[in-house]
């Protein structure tokens, strides 16, 4: 009897297919899922495995409250998203009984059919972070759930399709957003890159403060996203110079973000990165300094290297520095 009643209770939520490039992206869940410094592994796995998470995270956010033509969250419409909000937290997560599934094509991942691929990819998703979970939901209700982002799969031979059931701790973190705490992630761009760990100094250069920038050690940039550049001059150009060009590829990316890069004028074995708006209407009312900071990064950019180069060559052919 309990058992039927079980069953009679449970809600089983089938994610419908979204056409959506853009998604405001949790810092919560990017903290306690997506943190590379206390989960290198993640710089391991191959881009199919960010390109499955990404996908999810698009889905869930765009999908879950579709209750009319319009979508989850609309920063100028307060009142519909909390309409929203509320259907998530009172027929969603309401019980540990429910369950959120999504039926995905290899195809939409890769050109080829691949079950190892991506069998291996839902495995890691399946298995990271595993561990039994709780939350409260808004009702005061707690909620216990066990599993990675991906609680099970199956994969489909003859169709090459396969389910996922979605961990509703994850969910949660994902859909749930507090004030502010959220970044804008446009998908279409992010999937352009083919590093995974490009992919996550993307994900890190979302949390930086646009304009004003940071400065950062480039030993701790290289132990961190695990590089191996022989000089800062290399980590420039082999890892921030291409990342930075795409990203200011009109023909890729016109209303997201980009950056500009140079050795730290107070610590050369420092890089200061300085994120900015790649539409320039954004930039209106800033402060001159800011905007000087911009327009000036690039050609410091270049002299350093011109002059970086100069010595390196210098050096190697026993040339004096005096030499006309």
């Amino acid at each position: 009897m309990d058992q039927d009643s079980n069953q009679k209770d449970k809600k089983e939520i089938i994610l419908d297919d979204v056409n959506s490039s853009s998604v405001e992206f949790s810092k919560t869940f990017k903290s306690n899922y997506l943190s590379i410094i206390d989960n290198p592994e993640l710089l391991d796995e191959p881009i199919l495995t960010t390109n499955i998470l990404f996908q999810i995270i698009l889905d869930l956010k765009n999908n879950m409250f579709h209750t009319d033509d319009s979508y989850l969250y609309d920063p100028r419409d307060r009142n519909k998203n909390q309409l929203k909000m509320k259907l998530w937290e009172t027929e969603f997560i309401n019980s540990d009984k429910n369950e959120i599934k999504k039926i995905y094509r290899t195809s939409q991942f890769l050109k080829n059919y691949n079950k190892t691929a991506i069998t291996k990819s839902l495995d890691f998703l399946k298995n990271y972070k595993n561990s039994i979970y709780s939350f409260t939901n808004k009702q005061g209700k707690k909620i216990t759930t066990s599993g990675g982002l991906i609680k099970d799969w199956y994969f489909s031979d003859k169709t090459g399709a396969f389910e996922i059931t979605i961990s509703l701790y994850w969910a949660n973190q994902i859909v749930s957003l507090e004030k502010g705490k959220w970044n804008l992630l446009r998908h279409d761009i992010m999937r352009d890159f083919k590093g995974t760990k490009q992919r996550f100094f993307i994900l890190w250069l979302m949390d930086v403060k646009k304009y004003s920038g940071t400065s950062k050690s480039i030993k701790d940039f290289m132990e961190t996203f695990q590089l191996n550049y022989a000089s800062s001059y290399e980590f420039l150009r082999g890892f921030l110079a291409p990342i930075k060009n795409k990203l200011d590829s009109k023909h890729l990316n016109d209303d997201w973000i980009s950056f500009n890069y140079f050795l730290d004028e107070k610590n050369d074995k420092n890089v200061r990165i300085v994120p900015y708006d790649v539409n320039p209407s954004d930039r209106k009312n800033l402060d001159p300094n800011q905007m000087e900071l911009i327009k000036d990064a690039q050609n410091k950019n270049l002299k350093k290297a011109i002059n970086y180069k100069t010595k390196y060559i210098k050096r190697r052919h026993n040339l004096d520095t005096k030499t006309s």
